[in-house]
Order: C-alpha cells, then structure tokens, then sequence
C-alpha cells in the first residue's frame, strides 16, 4: 500500500523553497543563479558528462539548460565541445575556474550547515531518502498521473 498523500506536498515544497531563497541570497555574492550553482556542482562530481546526462539529473530539457550552459562558459567556468558519439549532444566539462568556484562556494554549504541543527546520520537518511524519491518522480510521467 503506498502511504503518499497531499500533506507530503507541502513540507516538500518548504523545504525545497526554503533552501532555493536561503542559496540564492548566498549566490548572488559568487553571480551565480541556483540553477548554474547545481550544474557546476553535479559537474564538480562528474567532470565529463554530456548535455543529455545533466538534462536527466535535474529534470530538465535542453531548452531551458542549454542557456545555462553557455552563460557558465561564458563566464569560464565549462567548456562544451561537440560529442563524437551523437552530434546533437554535448559533452561539458568543469574549468579550473569552474572547480575553485565550488571550492569557494564550500563556506556557503558550511553556513548552511550550522543554522540547520540536524545530526549527520538524520541528513545522510534524509539524502538517502530523497534521492531515492527524487529517482521515483523522474520515472513517473505525466501520462501516469
């Protein structure tokens, strides 16, 4: 039996609204939207990885990451190269620049960490969690809804 029902919604979206306003605030100091803050880290991780692969990370189409894309090489922080396996795609890697800029942004998270008391092992089940429910919600189509 699934146990979901609305009232998940709502802690959902605070939370997710939350962290966005508190971010965002930070990011202003490194001119970064939160968008391109979450690309550059989920390439921080994965230095190599093609348009289609972050698309699907964060649930977004080409459209709406493509801008995002080149405004961070615009400001030197990936470099996108067309992919020898599919010309459509883009393979996109982190600068240098790109990497020192997550580097900086670690006393953001560090900030963060210390208003938000909750021990490590409740964020390490919270993470597992929602990676878990974020990997659901990316299979469920609108179709099935």
């Amino acid at each position: 039996m699934n146990h979901i029902d609305g009232n998940l919604l709502i802690p959902v979206y605070v939370t997710a609204k939350g962290f966005k306003r508190i971010i965002q605030k930070q990011l202003k100091q490194l001119d970064l939207t939160f968008t391109q803050f979450i690309v550059l880290r989920i390439l921080d991780q994965s230095p190599d990885l093609y348009v289609k692969e972050i698309g699907k990370q964060l649930a977004l189409d080409s459209g709406t990451l493509t801008p995002v894309l080149k405004k961070l090489e615009e400001k030197g922080y990936v470099l996108r190269t067309p992919s020898v396996r599919d010309a459509r795609d883009l393979l996109v890697q982190i600068t240098p620049e790109g990497h020192q800029l997550i580097l900086q942004s670690e006393k953001l998270r560090q900030d963060l960490a210390g208003k938000i008391e909750i021990n490590e092992e409740k964020v390490r089940r919270l993470n597992d969690l929602l990676t878990e429910f974020a990997a659901i919600m990316q299979e469920i189509t609108c179709d099935e809804i």
